[in-house]
């Protein structure tokens, strides 16, 4: 028991310790990148690996207009699987001697690189950025308040997650990091230090994910302050154990309940497990 005259610093201790650790993981992210980049760059020019793709890509005869095309289309490619730090360090020990020998000035392809690994960063499933806003009321109803779903750029879906965190009173920020990694945080805590901020992990199928939250709706405590028509849509037609027909399989990205599942980690914060407004 702390004495009343006495101020008790344990939550600031605490949430301290909590940002000490994540600044050092993700620290320690970055680190391992850059080690695993050198390593590599070390690795192929001992194996005379940019030397040959330069030759390779010189044999093709390709003007330097329609290298800067494939290296766009590469670029875009690889934003799928990885984020923007991760692509330049990994790509420009083999990418770099193309350049060169293509003529072009390393200033001017490092500013074509940044730009080029900005438009990267809004492909998915990293670029699609997921906000439904929820919040939960005295009598332990659960609303959501918004759907801002849609394709930013780093900076933009940042700067969105900011303004709604503020605009909302909200107490935190819940995101899934599977696919972004400690950098989600690292890009939100570089816009606003102050904004708090749960990732979370996606260690079961979304299916099992829902249930929970599917028989809060049952017993009508979760309701929609507005119309959400594309969120609605996912919720009602998600039939995970349905046989997909070939033009489904198609069609899968465009059939994934990525509203539904930002939803799904907004309230099982939200409703079992604390209180409060959160965006996710």
């Amino acid at each position: 028991m702390v004495p009343e005259n006495k101020a008790d610093y344990r939550p600031q201790i605490d949430a301290l310790r909590a940002i000490a650790v994540g600044s050092v993981q993700t620290c320690a992210m970055i680190a391992a990148i850059v080690l695993g980049a050198s390593i590599l760059g070390s690795a192929a020019a001992f194996l005379g690996i940019p030397a040959a793709v330069a030759e390779v890509v010189r044999g093709f005869g390709l003007s330097p207009f329609m290298l800067i095309v494939a290296l766009i289309i590469f670029y875009l490619i690889l934003g799928c699987f990885l984020d923007g730090f991760s692509m330049i360090v990994m790509t420009l020990p083999i990418v770099m001697p193309i350049v060169k020998t293509s003529g072009f000035d390393p200033i001017w392809f490092g500013i074509f690189l940044v730009l080029v690994v900005e438009m990267a960063q809004i492909t998915p499933p990293v670029g699609f950025n997921l906000f439904v806003i929820q919040g939960l009321t005295e009598d332990g109803l659960g609303y959501v308040l918004r759907d801002l779903s849609g394709r930013y750029t780093t900076e933009q879906w940042a700067q969105k997650v900011a303004e709604m965190f503020y605009h909302y009173h909200a107490d935190r920020v819940v995101a899934e990091v599977n696919n972004g990694g400690d950098l989600v945080e690292t890009v939100l805590r570089s816009k606003d230090p102050g904004i708090s901020y749960k990732a979370v992990h996606a260690s079961r199928g979304k299916l099992t994910r829902a249930e929970p939250i599917a028989a809060l709706y049952e017993r009508h405590l979760i309701r929609h302050y507005g119309e959400f028509p594309e969120l609605e849509e996912q919720m009602t037609s998600y039939a995970p154990d349905a046989i997909p027909t070939a033009q489904e399989k198609r069609k899968e990205k465009s059939i994934s309940p990525d509203r539904m599942d930002a939803l799904v980690w907004g309230m099982t914060e939200l409703m079992l497990k604390r209180g409060g407004l959160f965006v996710a």
